[in-house]
């Protein structure tokens, strides 16, 4: 009986030993999975905040590494530390905090800062790595789940101590030493930077939960982004102008990007410039780009009367003014006294509306600016009278400050038909497909990052071949352009990304 009683305590006390420690695993368990779903969340919002940038798409914060919850400012042009918490103010969400309710670290690549000196476009690589990531994929970030303090680790906030991570002396829960393991706690500052990240099994030294970003998955959808711009641009442009689109500029173009008649396979184009035949004369070329920057801001100006675009405004009656000037003071004018006259009117009513107060209006420049425009047709300078000379506001990549470092990026083809003095492309013959389907009437190719053999970079090469891939690349129009998801097999061959044009918003 003794032995039974004996054999039976054993037994429960086995049992409840077991019970214990399934419980505690599956309680570490659980909070593993909620840190793995906060990192999910973080990430996606901060590719989110990438792709949406105003100023630098493509770009992230600085880390946090006051701990106000607020991306720390750039020191020059450096963020301060390249590791901290993550920004969660900034980014416009609440404290993000892992499975033991300790707040998610970051490490920035200095590559991907905000800061607009930093030219962000599908060439950008991240220099950080991870351990078991793969080396042709650099990093733009790294998300970290710091979990339970490990031995040596004191994250008390009323103490301050010397930190590995920064160098200096600060609050014990400010030094990433405090809560990283291994290498990931290494000394990260703007003047020495840790570039090398570890991902490993969960032991006693090492309890990091880790999550990278990498440059190709955040350029994907900058790209996107661009994309949708430029084809909003370009539609809304033909809904003003019957239906019709510009004419591309020249690949070999890359200074004034200037379209060009009959150019249908190109980058996208400066200024609109719809001329029915090509013009040679500089000084009229000039005019032309003058007045449509002059529409462009007087528009913008319309829509928002700031201290911007007050300035642009000035500057643009400015340069027509001066255009003007250029042509009535040839020793060959290419252009009756007329119409200069009507030109430099123009301008300087322009300059007087930009003024605060205006001592001129905007229907007075408007129209003007017209009648510029009418005396030009009429004087033999074979502009398209159904399309508009210059952007429409809507354009947001226009005058933008990270256009210069996408614009080489972009390529353009306009269908036959669908251009200035066309009648439309003809479905089943002109008109563009993208996959083998559709008959669009444009289309907008943004060139994926580098494969292989596609370095260095040849901007002014014809065809763009370290740019482009399969169909997409030709030299003369083309009918037929393919795109793929970067889960499909063929984004190895063809990383391209292509959209459509047809004015439908849904075109794809």
């Amino acid at each position: 009986m003794v032995l039974m009683v004996l054999l039976c305590c054993l037994v429960l006390g086995s049992m409840s030993a077991l019970l214990a420690t399934l419980g505690h695993a599956a309680q570490a368990s659980q909070r593993q999975q909620r840190s793995a779903a906060m990192l999910a969340e973080v990430k996606r919002v901060l590719l989110g905040r990438a792709a949406a940038d105003a100023s630098l798409p493509g770009s992230l914060p600085c880390p946090d590494a006051n701990g106000d919850g607020s991306a720390d400012l750039l020191s020059g042009n450096d963020c301060p530390y390249y590791i901290g918490r993550v920004p969660y103010k900034t980014l416009g969400i609440p404290e993000p905090l892992d499975g033991d309710n300790e707040p998610l670290w970051y490490a920035l690549s200095r590559n991907f800062r905000d800061d607009n000196s930093n030219a962000i476009n599908s060439d950008r690589i991240g220099d950080l790595t991870l351990s078991g990531w793969p080396s042709d994929n650099a990093l733009a970030a790294v998300l970290f789940a710091a979990g339970h303090a490990q031995s040596g680790q004191s994250r008390s906030a009323s103490n301050s101590a010397a930190c590995v991570t920064t160098g200096s002396t600060l609050a014990e829960t400010l030094c990433a030493a405090n809560y990283l393991d291994a290498g990931n706690a290494a000394l990260n500052t703007k003047s020495s930077r840790n570039l090398s990240f570890q991902s490993l099994i969960h032991d006693a030294d090492y309890n990091d939960q880790v999550l990278p970003i990498s440059s190709q998955e955040l350029l994907a959808l900058t790209a996107q982004r661009i994309a949708r711009e430029v084809k909003a641009c370009l539609d809304s442009y033909a809904a003003v102008s019957s239906a019709r689109y510009p004419w591309a500029a020249s690949i070999t173009d890359t200074l004034s990007y200037r379209a060009t008649v009959s150019k249908h396979y190109g980058r996208i184009p400066s200024q609109p410039r719809p001329l029915k035949a090509e013009i040679s004369d500089s000084n009229v070329n000039a005019l032309l780009d003058a007045l449509a920057t002059l529409q462009f801001a007087l528009d913008r100006y319309a829509t928002s009367n700031t201290i911007a675009s007050r300035s642009a405004l000035q500057a643009a009656g400015l340069s027509l003014v001066g255009s003007a000037l250029a042509i009535s003071t040839s020793s060959s004018p290419a252009l009756p006294s007329s119409v200069t006259t009507l030109a430099n009117d123009t301008g300087i009513a322009t300059q007087a509306l930009a003024l605060s107060p205006p001592s001129s209006t905007i229907a007075t420049v408007r129209a003007l600016l017209q009648s510029t425009i009418n005396g030009l047709i009429v004087n033999g300078i074979p502009l398209d009278s159904g399309m508009s000379i210059g952007w429409p506001t809507s354009c947001s990549h226009v005058g933008s400050s990270y256009w210069n470092h996408w614009r080489n990026e972009v390529f353009y083809q306009v269908a036959e038909g669908a251009h200035p003095d066309g009648s439309g492309c003809v479905a089943g013959a002109t008109c563009l497909r993208l996959n083998g389907d559709g008959e669009y009437r444009a289309m907008v190719v943004v060139g994926g990052s580098a494969l292989a053999g596609q370095t260095p970079r040849q901007p002014s090469a014809e065809p763009p071949v370290t740019w482009l891939e399969g169909t997409n690349l030709h030299t003369s129009p083309a009918l037929s352009f393919e795109s793929y998801r970067r889960i499909d097999t063929e984004s190895g061959r063809v990383n391209d990304l292509v959209v459509c044009l047809d004015g439908k918003n849904l075109c794809r």
